[in-house]
């Protein structure tokens, strides 16, 4: 997971889906990426050292390599309460990442409803935990969708799509004021 240990995000969903996965048996490495030093970090990392989760999951502060980082990772995983766009995950399906997020509008609506990602219930960490346990059972058609994905995203949020949609926005308004 990408993002500082902000009130918005919701590391600690992860936190509690990590420990379910570990009970399953699943064997894993978790990275998160942020700044963890807030009241949120410290709880998050108090939660996963109270749970024997050290050997799993990593905290690795703020970072100037996460495209590398994510070009290492097998899957990405994410929790909001209330982001208002979620850069951290189009970063992640643009790498070709299967994506696990919560189905929070603004990710309903970035994900298509959940074809470009995989959506999984806010707040529900048992959800998420399902949905892996499926992806680490069966990972080649949540690979696939990635592929996919990756490709869609690249189109929908590229720089080019960007200044295209800029210079549509920027004439329209023109035109009114003709």
């Amino acid at each position: 997971m990408v993002g500082n240990f902000a009130p918005g995000r919701d590391q600690m969903l992860v936190c509690r889906f990590l420990s379910r996965l570990k009970t399953s048996g699943v064997d894993f490495r978790f990275l998160f990426i942020g700044n963890a030093d807030t009241p949120g970090g410290r709880a998050c990392k108090d939660y996963c050292l109270s749970r024997d989760l050290s050997r799993e999951v990593e905290f690795l502060g703020v970072r100037d390599d996460v495209p590398a980082l994510l070009a290492s990772l097998h899957a990405f995983i994410y929790a909001t309460r209330h982001d208002t766009f979620g850069i951290a995950v189009i970063e992640a399906i643009a790498a070709g990442l299967p994506v696990f997020v919560n189905d929070w509008g603004v990710f309903r609506e970035i994900t298509d409803n959940g074809s470009l990602a995989t959506l999984y219930k806010t707040g529900n960490p048992d959800d998420l935990l399902r949905l892996f346990l499926d992806f680490s059972a069966n990972p080649l058609p949540y690979r696939d969708k990635a592929t996919r994905a990756a490709t869609r995203v690249r189109e929908l949020y590229s720089i080019q799509q960007h200044a295209s949609q800029l210079r549509e926005h920027y004439a329209r308004l023109c035109s009114r004021h003709s």
